[in-house]
């Protein structure tokens, strides 16, 4: 080891380390054999309550999803919480395990929860609960104590570098790498879980009938693809926007011919960008109507782009071109002298 690993604040970095390591092993075992005692900290409180482990909890309900019948709307929405909560209580243990430990340890996990993805995975909750009103008071996973059963350890630790020059892991440096490995054990899980739970909230897309029910699979399945694959083209207020798309429902055509102030801002939008043959580029358009109101967006009607919100208003024409080795799609008013056309 190199002569500063034997400085004060290194021996007593590795002491408490040590300590540490033998107190959460030792609860491990406990919780492993059934004993559900807790240790208490200094405040009175239990500082680790022993019970069942979460990445045993995590992949038997992976299993669980995936033998839901999407069929049973209510039992599938009702398994898609469960396995949502747990997850919730899963990243809540990893959290308290990395801000507990007596050394600096630097989280490289990319399936662990934090900013907005976590906020995604807690509206996606909400939504949820709120179509199984009773669901949260028997989901709450206060069970769930432990992160990983004490067998679940590294086959072998990795040396460290110091210098340029590897050693030996030392008791510190183990039990770092004894808490990445099993913290990413977790989150691996969780990711596992998130998989399963939207693929089935797709399924069940075909069976629900009830219309909150459906916006809630629908949003939750929307917020578990964007906390798996997040765009770091995508804002907040993009998903946000996304949400409000669901929720508020599409607007038939006569809804949206009723509404005069958006029919006369479409008209106004596309006569403003026309072009000299009379059609003008959906892009041009969808610019013009943001600069004629910064709150505007297609998603308040119910729909998820400029041109859908045309075309569902049937007020106009839509035709799309190839044009220097790409599509693009004009839009005008109908009425007028129409040309060649790819949809009407």
């Amino acid at each position: 080891m190199p002569k500063n690993g034997s400085s004060r604040s290194k021996r007593r970095a590795r002491r408490l380390a040590a300590e540490q390591n033998l107190r959460y092993t030792e609860a491990l075992r406990r919780g492993d054999s059934g004993d559900h005692a807790s240790e208490q900290g200094h405040d009175g409180e239990a500082s680790i309550a022993v019970g069942l482990t979460a990445l045993d909890a995590l992949h038997t309900t992976v299993e669980q999803v995936k033998a839901t019948d999407p069929a049973d709307t209510m039992a599938t929405l009702r398994t898609a919480l469960h396995a949502l909560t747990l997850t919730v209580t899963a990243n809540g243990l990893i959290h308290e395990a990395l801000l507990e430990a007596d050394f600096e340890i630097y989280w490289p996990g990319e399936s662990f929860l934090d900013g907005d993805r976590r906020q995604y995975l807690d509206v996606a909750v909400d939504l949820l609960g709120s179509v199984l009103p009773t669901a949260r008071e028997l989901f709450s996973h206060g069970e769930v104590s432990i992160l990983a059963p004490p067998d679940t350890a590294p086959q072998e630790y990795e040396p460290v570098a110091y210098h340029d020059v590897a050693y030996p892991p030392d008791e510190t440096d183990k039990a770092r790498q004894l808490l990445l490995f099993r913290t990413r054990s977790v989150a691996l899980a969780n990711k596992q879980v998130w998989e399963e739970v939207g693929a089935l909230l797709g399924r069940v897309l075909g069976y629900v009938r009830e219309t909150q029910q459906r916006n809630a699979s629908r949003v939750a399945a929307l917020l578990l693809e964007e906390i798996l694959n997040p765009d770091s083209s995508r804002s907040r207020d993009d998903i946000g926007w996304r949400i409000l798309a669901i929720t508020s429902g599409r607007r038939s055509a006569a809804e949206l011919a009723a509404d005069d102030q958006l029919v006369q801002a479409l008209h106004e939008a596309v006569a403003a960008t026309a072009q000299a043959n009379g059609w003008s580029l959906i892009s041009a358009v969808s610019a013009e109507l943001e600069r004629g109101g910064s709150d505007f967006r297609p998603e308040r009607w119910g729909y998820t782009s400029a041109i859908d919100l045309l075309a569902a208003t049937k007020q106009f024409s839509i035709r799309r071109l190839p044009r220097k080795g790409q599509q693009v799609t004009e839009v005008r008013a109908r009425g007028r002298a129409t040309g060649r056309s790819t949809r009407q």
